[in-house]
């Protein structure tokens, strides 16, 4: 039952989700309506356009997002640097879920999906765009092989487990593989369309131009979606991981930058970069979403701030997303009595299959092991200092400070309706929860009638502040509302480490005020409404 009842309070469902599934019941519906009635009853597109959005973004701007799973399970396995880790998993999944979201956009837009079979039976090795189907559809099992081991824990399942550890580096050498060659060749596509792309953006670097900036925005993405995770699931963010992570950024957008200048020069391309709307559009792209994240990248300051690095890569991502729309749609003169807007319908499919991967996401990372410690930093004492960032209240640009802060703290499970900790009793520990639900509560006599509910933690949040507020007394009681499972750290040392470390004791002392009023305009509110 106490199984049960942890299971049921981890899965709630926040007003965000029900947006989420509220956006997938209509794409359902127009997806149906465009298998019975065509696809010209729910898009924009003609003879003049006969790709639009769904091509531009779902597909290929889809892939190049994707792109963080191979980046970073080369840098952990064939770079062997292992301090990447703890981002593996988080990335595997987003890269295993878009290349999900590719697939069913194609499936869409295709005129004929169910002959997509084809592609297996009739070989036609010529072609860019075989060769990108059986990358794309390889790439994908391999995915789901890598994404296997989280399966595998969840229900115990050792056998395949260890036959999936044992296949991991030819998993990640094959994949590596198939993703230079599908996010190349997908560049490849408009090698065939002379004189139809701008002269800006059509060269024979197509698929170098391709690769280049999947591989920039694969950290890019890692970035972005970790910090978006660390808010979602209250389980702090690993800036300085991330920050190691990202410098790789610069170099490799500085090859394309480089390339980019030598070829428009050599070709005597320059003189279409102000002619009209179209070289607006290139500056944009090369001066804001170019030269400005190598610059912001190359800043140890932004490197160190997990906002910093949002921004930074945040820039990245819609500079590839503007790259991949001027390749392949807004980078093609057309008629001048032709135009292309994509329909709400159009809007809906991709605002569903977007909504399909956060649920995806939300629930892999609610019921399966999707974030883990570090072995490689994981302590003979204490816990991962990756442990930490999993609540702000923790989270520390220097990594010297969160070891420090790990070696003093351990994990305890609680079970349901256990009392934590007493009012009046000396603050011994500050507790973070990592996973179920603790009520604080007030008492104003003897016997449990007398209680005063004052509020619910929730994963991430810090309790038994008192540890840090003289006279270390604490002013409420905790009780487990749900088996959970709880970071505690040993008061005493972590006022040591403060005191040892000013800067370090000020600001626990900042955040621990900053918890305190928050608590006690719970009890003010809860005192309120109590009957006298």
């Amino acid at each position: 039952m106490t199984t049960l009842n942890a299971t049921l309070n981890r899965f709630r469902i926040s007003p965000i989700i029900l947006i989420m599934l509220a956006l997938m019941a209509l794409a359902v519906v127009v997806a149906l309506v465009r298998y019975l009635f065509g696809i010209g009853a729910i898009s924009n597109l003609s003879d003049a356009y006969p790709w639009g959005m769904w091509i531009s973004f779902d597909l290929l701007c889809g892939v190049a997002l994707a792109a963080g799973a191979f980046t970073t399970a080369s840098a952990v396995y064939i770079f062997n640097d292992k301090r990447f880790t703890p981002i593996l998993r988080p990335a595997i999944l987003t890269g295993f879920l878009g290349y999900l979201m590719v697939i069913v956009a194609l499936m869409v837009d295709l005129g004929r999906p169910e002959r997509i079979w084809h592609l297996i039976v009739y070989w036609n090795p010529h072609s860019v765009m075989f060769e990108v189907g059986w990358c794309v559809m390889l790439y994908t099992t391999v995915l789901a092989l890598e994404f296997s081991p989280l399966v595998f824990e969840r229900f115990g399942w050792k056998l395949p487990l260890n036959i999936v550890h044992r296949l991991t580096m030819v998993f990640v050498i094959l994949g590596t593989l198939l993703s230079t060659l599908h996010q190349s060749s997908l560049g490849s596509l408009f090698l065939a369309t002379p004189g139809k792309v701008s002269p800006l953006w059509f060269s024979a670097f197509l698929p170098v131009y391709f690769f280049l900036t999947a591989a920039a925005v694969g950290p890019a993405m890692v970035i972005v979606e970790s910090f978006i995770s660390s808010r979602a699931f209250y389980r702090g963010l690993e800036t300085e991981l991330l920050g190691t992570f990202a410098k790789v950024i610069p170099p490799v957008l500085g090859v394309y930058l480089l390339l980019k200048v030598v070829d428009l020069t050599v070709s005597g391309k320059w003189v279409y970069a102000f002619r009209d709307g179209m070289s607006v559009l290139f500056w944009i792209e090369i001066i804001g979403f170019v030269v400005l994240p190598i610059v912001l990248f190359s800043m140890p300051k932004v490197r160190q701030n997990g906002q910093s690095l949002f921004g930074a890569g945040l820039l990245v991502v819609g500079g590839v997303v503007l790259n991949r729309f001027n390749v392949s749609l807004i980078g093609w003169p057309r008629p001048a009595d032709t135009a292309y807007f994509p329909s709400w319908m159009e809007f809906a499919i991709t605002f569903g299959i977007i909504a399909a991967g956060v649920v995806a996401y939300a629930l892999v990372a609610r019921f399966f092991p999707l974030f883990v410690e570090d072995p490689v930093t994981k302590r003979a004492h204490g816990v991962s200092p990756e442990i930490l960032r999993r609540s702000q209240f923790l989270v520390f640009p220097e990594a010297a400070r969160v070891q420090a802060i790990a070696a003093i703290a351990e994990e305890q499970d609680i079970a349901e309706d256990q009392v934590i900790f007493r009012q009046g009793d000396p603050a011994q520990a500050l507790y973070i929860l990592l996973d179920g639900s603790v009520n604080l509560y007030s008492t104003r006599g003897p016997g449990a009638t007398n209680e005063l509910h004052l509020g619910t933690i929730k994963p991430g949040d810090p309790f038994g502040i008192s540890t840090l507020i003289d006279p270390f007394v604490l002013t409420a009681s905790a009780r487990a509302a749900t088996a959970c499972r709880v970071l505690k750290i040993d008061g005493k040392q972590l006022r040591a480490l403060g005191a040892a470390d000013p800067h370090l004791g000020q600001t626990l002392a900042l955040r621990a005020a900053q918890a305190a009023l928050t608590r006690m305009s719970w009890a003010r509110t809860r005192l309120a409404g109590a009957p006298s």
